[in-house]
């Protein structure tokens, strides 16, 4: 793999990670809010946490 390849992800990708990790926040949170309705506490309330990390980490890397 070329150094351009490098280059191209760094100027591409991770730009737009915080972008990827608050769009799977949301879908986290989305079936977080299901599973406790559906009466499944522990793993509503385990994607919810899942999905709090993922918003602090893009908040850190942004």
């Amino acid at each position: 793999m070329s150094l351009a390849g490098f280059n191209s992800f760094d100027r591409y990708v991770l730009p737009h990670l915080p972008l990827f990790a608050i769009c799977a926040a949301a879908v986290l949170i989305y079936a977080g809010i299901l599973y406790y309705r559906a009466k499944a506490t522990g793993m509503g309330f385990g994607f919810i946490i899942v999905a709090v990390i993922l918003v602090i980490l893009a908040n850190i890397y942004h």
